[in-house]
């Protein structure tokens, strides 16, 4: 595969990069669909692979049903350098809203350096959308990365009840995958 330039016109940022599916826990085969964190990865998944023995594999990566490929925006020198930030969204149980930086004393050359990540303490202000019209009983509230669509599949959505302050999240977890303009219709448990 061609290695793609991030700085010539190609979307994409060397600082942050497009929220992955899932974030390993540990060492992975770089291949099939897996459940990594609880996540049931499916063909197209970003993955982010973090936790390999051995840390030239480390990376972004693309799920498929055979061999896995890198991510068109880590698979090239210019696209990664110390610092570059991976925001894992809805990701599973352990890892998913967190956020992952690169460790590197040296260039990044994804396949060839060794390099690892840590956990980002980022101090990101989400995009907050508080709804207290829709009714009388319940406020709906919603995060998301700034300027996300309200129609997009990237919300975490809870519901207060207004009489006791009882907060539930949608589908029962606290993850990025639920859309905002569908609050009044979710499963709240």
């Amino acid at each position: 595969m061609a290695q793609v330039n991030r700085f010539r016109g190609l979307t994409g940022t060397i600082a942050m990069k497009a929220p992955v599916a899932a974030a390993t826990t540990a060492n992975i085969t770089l291949s099939g669909l897996q459940t990594i964190d609880d996540v049931l990865l499916e063909t197209l998944d970003r993955v982010l692979v973090k936790n390999q023995t051995l840390a030239t594999q480390n990376g972004i990566w693309v799920a498929e049903a055979g061999a896995w490929a890198r991510a068109a925006d880590f698979d090239g020198v210019l696209d990664v350098v110390a610092g570059t930030t991976v925001p894992v969204m809805p990701g599973g149980a352990a890892q998913g809203g967190t956020y992952w930086q690169v460790i590197s004393a040296t260039e990044v050359l994804p396949g060839t350096t060794s390099f690892t990540f840590e956990l980002a303490r980022l101090n990101i202000t989400p995009t907050v959308r508080f709804d207290e019209v829709s009714s009388a009983t319940y406020s709906y509230i919603g995060k998301a990365l700034p300027a996300s669509l309200e129609s997009a599949a990237v919300w975490q959505v809870s519901r207060l009840t207004n009489a006791d302050n009882t907060l539930v999240f949608a589908s029962g977890n606290a993850n990025y995958d639920k859309v905002w303009n569908n609050r009044l219709s979710l499963t709240y448990t």
